[in-house]
């Protein structure tokens, strides 16, 4: 399975970790973080295809996460998902050319959608409005963001009359 974002479809990591388990029944797959001076963590996954291969395939796989993104639920173990994925990318399981995986490209989403919402505080053209719409990728965020926007056009309006005449 994989998930659409933009033109491009990125696989689960569950979905390429099953097909090379699969597929390379003697693999080796190895996680190991590291904790940084600025309190960041970076996990690194090697993975072999066959232990028994001298000349095997092996690949490797990094993520990293600042110190802020660390307090998410769920952050150590996600990370080190993303760091098995990126490495099964490598390998060319399930990538479609796509290196991220559809972790990542959720998170980037959820990042995106902040910045919008960020960017709507000082918004004042119709051209900002549209790249703070374009920053809504999923209908949901769009049905959250168009009252917002539309309020903004609202207040904008009211402190100066005429200057943002049909931005809506």
């Amino acid at each position: 399975m994989s998930v659409k974002f933009g033109e491009k479809d990125y696989a689960l990591v569950p979905d390429r970790l099953k097909k090379f388990r699969e597929e390379n029944p003697r693999a080796s797959i190895e996680t190991e973080h590291e904790l940084q001076v600025d309190g960041s963590i970076t996990f690194k996954a090697t993975i072999v295809k066959d232990l028994a291969d001298p000349n095997s395939a092996r690949a490797t796989g990094n993520a990293r996460y600042t110190e802020v993104e660390l307090k998410k639920p769920k952050a150590f173990e996600k990370l080190e998902t993303v760091s098995v994925g990126r490495a099964l990318a490598n390998l060319g399981y399930l990538n479609d050319g796509q290196i991220a995986t559809s972790e990542e490209m959720e998170e980037w989403e959820a990042q995106q959608f902040g910045q919008a919402l960020e960017d709507l505080k000082t918004a004042k053209t119709r051209d900002e409005f549209k790249a703070i719409m374009a920053k809504a990728k999923t209908p949901e965020q769009k049905q959250e963001l168009t009252p917002l926007v539309k309020a903004r056009i609202a207040e904008l309006a009211e402190v100066k009359d005429g200057q943002l005449a049909k931005v809506s």
